[in-house]
């Protein structure tokens, strides 16, 4: 996996794009695509690493970022990346607390119920 840019750092970890090096092999008894290679050399390393392997997760997925203009009308296609997230959720990104995430779900459900109403009530 060649690195193309810096790690981007999103919400629940880091983006990091890349090109994979690995080719496909096709024989007639083993048939893995070179992300299913590369996803097995990357988890053999990880587990050679064992305080790695207890705090990071690796998962390969499609860039979910949109695709400019120019790339859709060039025909290109969303590039995969690496998403790394900590296992442990609460080191990463910090989680509100309960009496918070309740106050904002009663603060949204009164404001879509006085738009409501206020919509049918300037009604003629």
């Amino acid at each position: 996996f060649m690195v193309t840019s810096k790690p981007e750092r999103v919400v629940g970890g880091y983006y990091i794009r890349g090109q994979n090096q690995l080719v496909d092999e096709k024989d007639g008894t083993n048939e893995m695509t070179a992300s299913e290679r590369l996803l097995g050399q990357v988890s053999r390393r990880l587990q050679d690493h064992p305080t790695l392997s207890s705090k990071l997760e690796f998962f390969y997925i499609l860039d979910p970022s949109p695709l400019s203009d120019e790339d859709m009308e060039m025909g290109e296609d969303s590039s995969p990346l690496f998403v790394v997230t900590s296992k442990d959720s609460e080191k990463l990104y910090p989680v509100s607390n309960f009496l918070t995430k309740s106050l904002t779900s009663l603060t949204g459900l009164a404001s879509a119920l006085f738009f409501s109403v206020g919509t049918c009530v300037l009604n003629p």
